[in-house]
């Protein structure tokens, strides 16, 4: 046992230096690439169809609004790193429940979001399966943990042995570069940019009367561009502060941190549209920003 460890370790460590890419080869046929693939074929329709019948129901929508001012004290409670956690989550899931309301092709909008979030997700457990795998004395935490993986990679890919996973190329600590937003002190701030989220889709039912002169695509883009916006910069600090400590501290938990940090800050970029809306559409966006309600 200890002597796979020991080849394990040494297959990471080649791995740590390099930045994954799509066609990064392991040497055994599997990719992340290709487990990302296999991780939407198994559940990509079913996420999509579940989201969709989410959606269609208002009082799901309402509760979501609800739940924002238990989450912003939750959040000036928590610690930074499960703080940002929870607030880039509501940003995008807020999100996402308004505009598909009004999309145009509203299941292409979800089916795009729960990919993404898929290959995330299938990027996170291979980081905390070579994190893991190594380590001969767990402690119980680490012994519980080991085995929801297993499950969760069996489940969300088809599952992959160790010594595969320890082949296949993550990304290495690098800081983010980002634009900031201009955000106060409240670590809650961004959950109060999601509460204007559940409240614009009635704002928007009232303005599309006025017929041509109301952007509505635009206006869409808008809210997806300032949605990416805060969630890019909570994901970036929250990457950045992880590369710092593992230049200070290079051990396996550090990387473990910079690479769901990684993952989850390539994710919220990727989220960002090409194009916003026009000048009107960021006014109407930036109009009901400043309506927002404090909690």
């Amino acid at each position: 046992m200890r002597l796979a460890a020991l080849v394990w370790l040494l297959a990471a460590a080649v791995g740590c230096v390099s930045v994954s890419g799509p066609d990064a080869e392991t040497g055994t046929g599997v990719t992340l690439s290709v487990l990302q693939e296999r991780a939407i074929q198994r559940h990509l329709s079913g996420e999509v169809t579940a989201r969709l019948s989410g959606y269609a129901d208002r009082g799901g929508r309402a509760s979501q609004w609800a739940q924002l001012p238990d989450l912003a004290r939750f959040v000036r409670n928590a610690g930074p790193e499960r703080g940002a956690e929870v607030c880039r989550e509501m940003l995008w899931e807020c999100m996402l429940a308004c505009n598909v309301q009004f999309s145009s092709d509203p299941e292409e909008l979800v089916r795009e979001f729960c990919a993404g979030q898929l290959r995330c997700r299938t990027e996170m457990l291979l980081a905390e399966k070579q994190y893991l795998y190594p380590i001969v004395w767990k402690t119980p935490q680490e012994q519980q943990r080991s085995g929801e993986v297993e499950r969760e990679t069996e489940q969300l890919f088809g599952g992959i042995s160790a010594l595969e996973a320890g082949k296949i190329v993550l990304s290495s600590p690098q800081k983010a570069v980002f634009s900031p937003v201009a955000v106060s002190e409240d670590p809650a701030e961004s959950l109060q940019i999601a509460g204007v989220f559940c409240l614009m889709p009635d704002e928007i039912r009232r303005q599309l009367p006025s017929g041509s002169e109301f952007d509505l695509p635009g206006v869409l883009r808008e809210i997806q561009v300032t949605a990416a916006r805060y969630a890019i910069e909570i994901s970036g600090k929250q990457l950045n502060e992880a590369v710092n400590r593992y230049r200070n501290d290079p051990s396996p938990v550090n990387l473990l941190r910079c690479r769901k940090w990684s993952a989850l800050h390539a994710l919220d970029v990727s989220r960002m549209p090409s194009a916003g809306g026009s000048e009107r559409a960021r006014q109407f966006v930036n109009s009901m920003l400043l309506l927002q309600e404090g909690f």
